[in-house]
């Protein structure tokens, strides 16, 4: 039986400790990812409201150009301006195309904020659950380190001797050796089939040397 080969009670505790510090370092992650899942939920919410408020404020400006009212860009003007396209145009109309088209541009911005908000803590959100998954994984290599050993059996076959054999041993073995006999031979190399073999090859030979 083998023992593999245990740290020193130094290298040990310096292992237990990085594995602590591991396994802390895994939860301030995972509460930082909650966190940030958690707000990029809220950013998103936020992100569908503008994008509806730009959509609605340009379903007003249609239906006021479907009433009658126009948008003018005037030289020097910054924002465009609305007015009738001819008589008997209702006012309201002019009125909500001109209300529209101050809006837009503040309604974009916010728009534009609230999808790089959104498009920031994704990235952020997607690097902690990146590092998070690397820390699992150094925190579950330090457990290991950190787990006793199992001692193995090694094979008698692969075994090397320890030591000396005892007195006992030797006796057993030296019983085993006078004990050990050895295979019978195979029909075709028996003692009886080898003398016949032999007595063949004799009278064979005494043949020839009586032509002689």
């Amino acid at each position: 039986m083998s023992m593999t080969t245990e740290p020193h009670a130094w290298e040990r505790r310096q292992i237990e400790k990085a594995r602590e510090d591991a396994v802390a370092t895994v939860a301030r992650l995972e509460r930082s990812l909650a966190e940030a899942e958690d707000e990029l939920a809220y950013r998103r919410e936020l992100f569908g409201a503008a994008r509806a408020a730009v959509d609605a404020n340009r379903r007003e400006m249609m239906a006021a150009h479907q009433q009658g009212a126009r948008t003018v860009h005037q030289p020097g003007r910054r924002l465009p301006e609305a007015e009738a396209v001819y008589v008997g145009v209702p006012p309201g109309a002019v009125a909500a195309l001109q209300r529209a088209l101050v809006e837009d541009p503040v309604l974009q911005i916010r728009e534009q904020e609230a999808l790089s908000a959104a498009s920031n803590l994704e990235r952020r959100a997607l690097q902690i659950a990146r590092t998070l998954a690397h820390w699992k994984t150094v925190a579950a290599g330090l457990a290991e380190q950190t787990a006793p050993a199992e001692p193995t059996i090694d094979s008698p076959v692969t075994r090397a001797p320890t030591g000396p054999l005892s007195e006992l041993e030797a006796e057993q073995a030296k019983a085993a050796a006078t004990q050990w006999t050895a295979p019978e031979p195979s029909a075709a190399q028996s003692p009886a089939s080898v003398s016949v073999s032999i007595r063949e090859r004799l009278a064979g030979l005494a043949e020839r040397v009586a032509t002689w």
